[in-house]
């Protein structure tokens, strides 16, 4: 019933982690038979494939696919996506963990609620010395969300952390490649717009993913923070949607995710490389000025 995604590419030494955590937990709840692991290895050259090998003769069911050659990061995804075959798919890196009991939460709300077709966890940093600190410090523990633009506009920047989302498919890749021009970085921004907007959703912070963070990864922010790509992924709405409210999904993920723009440099020069990357919204250009000079000043006054 529930497949979970590993996409990965030389971290051996975390997905080894990473499996022997997921196999604690479907022994522990009897889940050998509603859950799968399959695992897109990007032609890792370290023994990723002895590794998963070694568990796929253990009591859960593993599915390796390894790909040719290294197809980069988001066509890993794309691609681990194809190859499911599970009614739910849920995405995990490699080197990040699930709550306990997550899994079985998971499974018992698509039993009794199948209309809901994304499960939105909380999250935490977890650092290589094993320190925990939680986010999303929300004051509820889940909350059903209707499906609309409403629900979108709120939560649908959750997307940048794909760990623990689970999503009934498949029609949010299908929308996703027939915008193929917009394909991006952040595809799971687009994925869950996609389904937020379309069907009922589940936010649970009380489990909260743990994301690893100061380990190495195999990309970066660019100077601007990849919002370019963000943009890439809300743009193909503007097919269903008004180009006044897919500006207003792009200025609520900036605003939610300011920290990763240098307003130390001039607002007047991040502005400039801004909007060179976002044609096509009349409407963004205003918001954007606004928004990076309110946030500059608020952040030099920090400063002083």
């Amino acid at each position: 019933m529930l497949e979970i995604l590993i996409p990965t590419y030389n971290r051996a030494i975390y997905l080894s982690r990473n499996l022997q955590s997921l196999e604690s937990e479907i022994m522990k709840h009897g889940l050998q038979d509603k859950v799968k692991i399959t695992i897109s290895d990007n032609a890792s050259q370290d023994d990723t494939e002895e590794i998963v090998a070694s568990f796929k003769k253990r009591p859960i069911r593993v599915h390796y696919h390894r790909n040719e050659s290294n197809i980069g990061l988001e066509r890993n995804m794309v691609e681990i996506t194809k190859i499911s075959s599970g009614p739910y798919l849920l995405y995990l890196g490699d080197d990040d963990y699930l709550a306990e009991g997550y899994l079985s939460y998971c499974l018992k709300k698509i039993e009794e609620s199948p209309a809901i077709a994304l499960i939105i966890p909380g999250i935490g940093n977890l650092t290589p010395g094993g320190k925990f600190t939680p986010g999303r410090l929300e004051n509820f523990d889940e909350v059903m969300l209707p499906a609309g633009y409403d629900s979108a506009l709120k939560y649908s920047h959750f997307g940048h952390q794909l760990s623990g989302l689970v999503f009934k498919g498949p029609g949010f890749l299908d929308f996703y490649l027939d915008h193929a021009k917009h394909r991006n970085l952040y595809p799971f921004v687009n994925f869950v717009t996609y389904q937020m907007l379309n069907f009922p959703s589940l936010y649970v912070p009380k489990f909260k993913t743990a994301i690893s963070i100061e380990n190495e990864k195999d990309w970066s922010y660019n100077n601007i923070g990849l919002i370019d790509e963000v943009y890439k992924a809300y743009y193909p709405f503007t097919s269903v949607l008004e180009h006044k409210k897919v500006t207003d999904l792009v200025i609520r993920f900036i605003v939610m995710h300011s920290y990763r723009l240098d307003f130390e440099q001039n607002p007047l020069k991040l502005f400039g490389k801004l909007i060179d990357q976002a044609p096509g919204l009349p409407s963004l250009r205003r918001k954007l000025a606004f928004l990076l000079l309110k946030e500059y000043i608020k952040n030099r006054s920090i400063a002083k």
